[in-house]
């Protein structure tokens, strides 16, 4: 006969994440969640998918085709960022704001920003809308949303994990090697990837996070003692070995 135990509901994702604790242990989830949906999940990703693939045309016809500057349409980008929450991150970024902030990318030599403190410890993300035209191969309009889901990565972990630079667990004190510098460390690329290999399922379209550029970024930065972490990154996430 069945036990009670056998017939308990499966815990929500937002008890999931709850549950978690290292950075790398909350984007195995929410990887794991991206491609196991249950039917109704699977139903309801079929509609956001469409309405996202419907917002990502008007959005690029207006700024491709209408030369609209994206610092113009910001509120037309909130509603991408709204369903961009609810598809990838199950709405546990809808608190977040996005603002453009000119001369990012020539202060802070980035495309994008997250950032957090102050008294609340609140996260943000900004992105650079000039920025945006310098990245080759890739459309202004493209670029944009590309940076907001390669932020949006950052601000997860930031928001849903520990800091394991400063974490006392030991299993964390462990994985330092794997997450000091510049943010794109083992837990990073393990989103990333999952969201890049989910994303024409979940969002209608393919999306370029820029993983092996930022592995390399911050594998420049890195001492001795961190190098063979971030090599390892390399060879298991793209295949190769980095050149400095």
């Amino acid at each position: 006969m069945a036990t009670l135990e056998a017939h308990r509901k499966t815990p929500s994702k937002r008890v999931l994440f709850a549950q978690k604790h290292s950075p790398e242990a909350v984007a195995k989830a929410t990887v794991l969640a991206l491609v196991k949906g249950d039917p109704i999940s699977i139903v309801k990703r079929s509609i956001r998918r469409h309405q996202f693939r419907k917002w990502y045309e008007d959005w690029t016809t207006a700024i491709e085709r209408d030369r609209l500057r994206p610092e113009d349409i910001l509120p037309a980008l909130r509603v991408g960022w709204r369903l961009i929450c609810k598809i990838l991150f199950f709405g546990a970024l809808q608190d977040v704001p996005v603002t453009f902030k000119a001369n990012l990318n020539r202060d802070e030599n980035a495309l994008g920003r997250t950032g957090y403190g102050g008294e609340d410890g609140s996260i943000f993300i900004e992105l650079d809308p000039e920025a945006a035209r310098a990245r080759e191969g890739m459309s202004v309009s493209e670029t944009i949303v590309y940076t907001l889901i390669h932020e949006a990565c950052h601000a997860f972990l930031i928001k849903h994990s520990c800091i394991c630079e400063t974490c006392d667990f030991e299993a964390c004190r462990d994985r330092r090697p794997f997450e000091l510098g510049g943010g794109h460390g083992i837990s990073w690329q393990i989103l990333t990837m999952g969201v890049e290999q989910n994303a024409r399922k979940c969002l209608g379209v393919d999306v370029d996070l820029q993983r092996s550029k930022d592995a390399v970024n911050d594998l420049r930065k890195r001492n001795d003692a961190l190098y063979l972490n971030f090599e390892w990154v390399c060879r298991k996430f793209f295949g190769w070995a980095a050149v400095l």
